[in-house]
């Protein structure tokens, strides 16, 4: 079966994935969390997405990819608006 819920990349012990998971948490958005620094094969997937070094936190969208912590809060603002 195919998951559909939202994917990030992140770093447990990173403060700007923190931050975001926080945010993601808030706004009761499910997401599959994928740990970048433990697997070598989600560090290769973020690499391909990101078509070079790897940054973390970073949230894939069915098509579309929003890296950095700035970025993704300001999308998640913009898009699940309270």
């Amino acid at each position: 079966m195919t998951d559909y819920r939202p994917t990030l990349y992140h770093q447990p012990l990173s403060l700007d994935c923190a931050r975001v998971r926080r945010e993601l948490k808030s706004r009761t958005i499910e997401v599959q969390l994928k740990d970048v620094l433990l697997s070598r094969k989600h560090r290769a997937e973020l690499a391909r997405l990101l078509e070079g070094a790897p940054m973390v936190p970073c949230l894939v969208l069915a098509d579309t990819v929003i890296a950095g912590k700035d970025a993704i809060l300001r999308y998640l603002r913009l898009r699940y608006r309270r």
